[in-house]
C-alpha cells in the first residue's frame, strides 16, 4: 500500500517553529506525500519560510490566503487535497519521522477508515518532552465507531477529539467541513467523521509533538464569547450523537461529558471572576438532573463538583476559588 497521504498544515504566524514543522514532514520516511502548506494571512516571517522550502521539495503546494481562522486554512487544504488519505498537522507541532509510515501500516493492517497514535508534550523552551499517556507496553485498540466514541469520553487516554493526531480516508470529508470561526472546532467535527467510519484503530506510541506554548489561546482564563464556542461544539457533538445512537454506555459517557465541559466554562467564569448567570443557572439543573449519572459514572472530582455545584453554587465558588490560589 503507497497512497498518496496529503498533509494539510495551517499556519498563521508560526515562524518560530514552522521550520521543524516542515522538516519533520519532507524527512518522513513515507515518501508519497502531498504537503500542503495554508499560510492563513500570516504577518510574520511565515510565507517567506513557507516559500523557501517549496523551492527545495516539488511535493509542496502553498495556499496564501487572508485570515480567516484554523477551520478555514484547514477547509482550504482539504478543498485542494488529492490523496487518499488526509492528515492534519498543526504549524507548531511537528512529528517524528516514522510517523506517516506508522500510521499507514496501521491502515493497512486493520483495514481502517481512521487510523490514530499516541502524542507527546513538547516544552521548546527546555528541548523537554512529556509522554501524554504513560504506559509499561504499548498497546493497540481496533474500534467501530460506538466504541471509539466511547474511547473519547473517557478521556483517558491519547485516543481524544484532537484532529491531528489521526490518519483519515479522504472520502469521510465529502460532506464535512470544520465549522467556521470556531474555537473548539475538533470537538464538533472528529465525531461526525467516527461516525462515518466502520473500523477505527488506535495505538498509544506516540508519534506527534504537541508543543506546548504559555502564551496559547488555550492556557488563557477569560470570559467571553469565543469560551462559549466549547458549549456550541459541545452541544453540536452531543446532539450529534444522541440523535444516532441507542447504546446506554454512550449515552451515559455522554451526558457526563457534556456536564464536564459546561462546568469548564463555569470553572473559566470563577478565574476571571465575570459571571453569566443565565448560564450558571442552566448549568446547576445539569448537574441535578444527571445527579445519580455522575454518581455512577463520575471519576471522584467530579462525583464531589457536580454535587456541590447542584446544592449550592456559592459554596462550589468559594471552595474553587481556595483550591486555584
Amino acid at each position: 500500500m503507497n497512497h498518496k497521504v496529503s498533509i494539510i498544515i495551517p499556519i498563521y504566524n508560526v515562524s518560530r517553529y514552522l521550520e521543524d514543522c516542515i522538516n519533520s514532514v519532507i524527512n518522513q520516511t513515507y515518501k508519497n506525500l502531498e504537503i500542503i502548506l495554508v499560510n492563513d494571512g500570516s504577518s510574520d516571517n511565515s510565507l517567506e519560510i513557507c516559500n523557501n522550502f517549496k523551492k527545495k521539495d516539488s511535493r509542496i503546494i502553498l495556499i496564501n490566503k487572508e485570515n480567516g481562522g484554523l477551520s478555514s486554512a484547514r477547509n482550504s487544504g482539504i478543498d485542494k487535497a488529492t490523496g487518499k488519505y488526509l492528515y492534519f498537522l498543526d504549524g507548531d507541532d511537528f512529528l517524528e519521522l516514522d510517523a506517516i509510515e506508522f500510521v499507514m501500516n496501521l491502515i493497512k493492517n486493520n483495514n481502517a477508515d481512521i487510523a490514530s497514535f499516541g502524542y507527546y508534550y513538547y516544552y521548546k523552551d527546555d528541548s523537554m518532552r512529556d509522554r501524554m499517556e504513560k504506559v509499561k507496553n504499548d498497546y493497540e485498540l481496533f474500534m467501530n465507531s460506538e466504541e471509539a466514541l466511547i474511547q473519547i469520553l473517557n478521556r483517558c487516554i491519547s485516543f481524544s477529539w484532537m484532529a491531528c493526531n489521526k490518519l483519515y480516508k479522504k472520502e469521510l470529508f465529502d460532506d464535512v467541513r470544520f465549522p467556521l470561526g470556531k474555537l473548539y472546532e475538533d470537538v464538533g467535527t472528529i465525531y461526525k467523521l467516527i461516525q462515518k467510519s466502520s473500523v477505527i484503530v488506535y495505538s498509544s506510541v506516540p508519534k506527534y509533538n504537541y508543543v506546548q506554548n504559555p502564551k496559547s489561546i488555550t492556557n488563557t482564563f477569560v470570559f467571553n464569547n469565543k469560551e462559549l464556542h466549547r458549549i456550541e461544539m459541545c452541544d453540536d457533538m452531543y446532539f450529534g450523537i444522541k440523535e444516532h445512537t441507542k447504546n446506554k454506555e454512550l449515552l451515559h459517557k455522554l451526558e457526563i461529558f457534556r456536564i464536564s465541559q459546561y462546568v469548564s466554562v463555569l470553572n473559566v467564569m470563577i478565574r476571571s471572576n465575570t459571571y453569566d448567570y443565565t448560564l450558571i443557572k442552566h448549568i446547576k439543573k445539569m448537574c441535578r438532573d444527571n445527579f445519580m449519572n455522575s454518581i455512577i459514572l463520575g471519576n471522584k472530582k467530579q462525583k464531589l463538583q457536580y454535587s456541590l455545584l447542584a446544592l449550592n453554587f456559592k459554596l462550589y465558588r468559594l471552595i474553587f476559588k481556595i483550591f486555584i490560589k
